[in-house]
């Protein structure tokens, strides 16, 4: 099968440091550049880090940060996950010790996240104001005691008012009394006000980051370091989206296989990770020639593709709960659904705010699965598509 990527070659030039005359006044030194400047047209796009490096040829890149949040909310989604799989209730204690990475809460393939200073909960919502962070930050927490409660029925079938577990065929979900599966609610919020937030409205907001000093210790600059750790937040591979092939799904996870799955220009298709990846490089491209315009561009076209996405998988997610056959499937489609519309909160290029996402989430939470309609979902549908011009 045909892989994704297309190779093309980096060229550079070197920007030499040099004196000039000010019109007759006191010679000035000009600051050398820290970097040879780089070819947009002719970067390579099937690799990141080995385009990025300083003069004596050593890596500027250190992603290890962003990877860290990655592997803290892929571990709390395993954790998660373990309730239905071993028909066993989940701890509230060590939920929240994973939302804030206390008693060393990882295991397995997740273990070395324990040794990190980072957490979860205090990257939720890191762009809002502190009143609106914190109450964010507090509506995760109550979605994990949520969780928690439900799993306690983990060994019962779900009816109206009784939780439990929702099953068709091989598949089985855990929902409360009202069908809401709180953990879709974990997951999908998070990948909104935890990933998005931090990655769009933090990270790649904040452009006027210090690129002239190369930070103490090590061979980048804050805005380097910010465009990095934005993309190992992203994806923990080398390169976003490289384990697709054709006709396959994006071997990504969290926001990385949303974004794939639902990018708003090219669903589907190569082009959609190649345009996504591109930005990425082209972005980091533009903060070594301190290109702050086209900085900019590749700033928001990356911003703007998580948004549309994020919307768009709230869409498609509420069409499933009208068009699936079964209880367990609505019920599961629904609850996705939900989780990124609280999601939407974050997408503050496309002009949707807290008070926009209250307004559908609250609706679908109250109500639940077993008894909301069809014209509720249809109005919930219309206010996301007039909002993000879908």
């Amino acid at each position: 099968m045909k892989k994704i990527f297309i190779l093309c070659l980096l060229a550079s030039t070197i920007l030499f440091s040099a004196c000039k005359k000010n019109d007759g006044k006191k010679e000035e030194e000009v600051i050398p550049s820290l970097r040879k400047n780089l070819n947009y047209a002719t970067i390579d796009t099937n690799t990141y880090a080995k385009n990025f490096l300083d003069m004596a040829g050593d890596s500027t890149i250190n992603r290890s940060i962003g990877r860290t949040y990655h592997l803290m909310f892929g571990g709390l989604t395993a954790y998660i996950k373990t309730s239905v799989d071993s028909t066993r209730a989940l701890s509230v204690t060590n939920l929240k010790n994973l939302y804030t990475n206390s008693n060393s809460p990882f295991t397995g393939t997740y273990v070395a996240a324990n040794t990190s200073s980072l957490q979860i909960k205090n990257t939720v919502a890191a762009s809002f104001e502190s009143n609106e962070a914190d109450k964010i930050r507090a509506d995760i927490s109550l979605f994990l005691e949520n969780l928690a409660a439900s799993s306690d029925s983990v060994t019962k079938i779900a009816s109206n008012d009784k939780s439990g577990i929702i099953s068709t065929g091989s598949k089985k979900y855990l929902v409360d009394g009202k069908g809401i599966e709180w953990g879709q609610i974990v997951q999908k919020s998070l990948i909104g006000v935890y990933q998005i937030d931090h990655i769009g409205n933090v990270l790649l907001a904040n452009l006027d980051a210090d690129n002239t000093n190369i930070v103490a210790g090590t061979k980048y600059t804050q805005l380097e370091q910010n465009w990095d750790k934005a993309y190992g937040m992203l994806t923990q591979k080398n390169v976003y989206g490289s384990a697709a092939v054709e006709g396959s799904t994006s071997g990504e996870s969290l926001l990385g296989a949303y974004a794939w799955e639902f990018n708003p220009y090219h669903p589907k298709t190569n082009k959609a990770v190649n345009a996504l990846h591109c930005a990425f490089l082209k972005g980091r491209a533009a903060v070594v020639n301190n290109d702050k315009a086209y900085l900019k561009i590749q700033a928001d076209a990356i911003r703007l593709t998580f948004e549309k996405a994020l919307a768009s998988a709230a869409l498609g997610y509420l069409g499933k709960w009208k068009s699936l056959s079964t209880e367990a499937e609505k019920a599961h489609a629904l609850a996705e659904g939900i989780g990124f519309i609280y999601a939407l909160r974050v997408c503050k290029l496309s002009g949707a705010d807290v008070a926009f996402s209250d307004d559908i989430f609250n609706d679908l939470i109250n109500t639940g699965h077993w008894n909301l309609t069809i014209p509720q979902v249809n109005s919930a549908e219309s206010k996301i598509k007039n909002k993000f011009g879908l």
